[in-house]
């Protein structure tokens, strides 16, 4: 049990630092871009300064955009509180577990299609993914742990 609650911690945790962060996109696009060398390492510099100009246009003229992505990350509170029933009770509450998964799938075909259509390299795109990996692996553990306590 003492594991199933480490992995739902972590994966609440996950979901707040994601949406969290999205308060914050034009200083973290402008940390991204001038005081890292991620753009570098990646190839990726001149993508950077254009999302960077885009962001900083967009924070200067146009503020109210971001209330947009206030409800981003509103859902993701809400969706680290909702986990909240699977610490509590993993076995009556696997169904989110389940829901999580299928969540995580869905997270490819978005950004495979979105991305293109919204012209996004697809390096970022695959980054993307990455956050329905991890935390599809964790859900996957939380699966078979949770499954292991039903079968006891």
């Amino acid at each position: 049990m003492k594991q199933i609650r480490i992995l739902v911690l972590l994966l609440q945790l996950g979901l707040l630092i994601a949406g969290l962060t999205a308060f914050w996109i034009p200083q973290g696009v402008s940390f991204l871009t001038h005081d890292t060398q991620l753009g570098s390492l990646i190839h990726q510099q001149e993508w950077l300064e254009t999302v960077d100009t885009g962001v900083q246009t967009i924070d200067r003229s146009y503020p109210f955009i971001w209330y947009g992505t206030d409800w981003m990350v509103f859902a993701h509170i809400l969706f680290a509180i909702l986990f909240y029933g699977l610490y509590k009770d993993p076995i009556k509450n696997q169904w989110l577990v389940h829901f999580g998964i299928i969540a995580c799938l869905l997270i490819v075909p978005l950004a495979l299609i979105m991305g293109p259509i919204r012209g996004i390299p697809f390096i970022w795109q695959l980054l993307d993914c990455s956050f329905g990996l991890i935390a599809g692996i964790i859900l996957l553990l939380l699966n078979q742990r949770i499954n292991k306590l039903t079968t006891n």
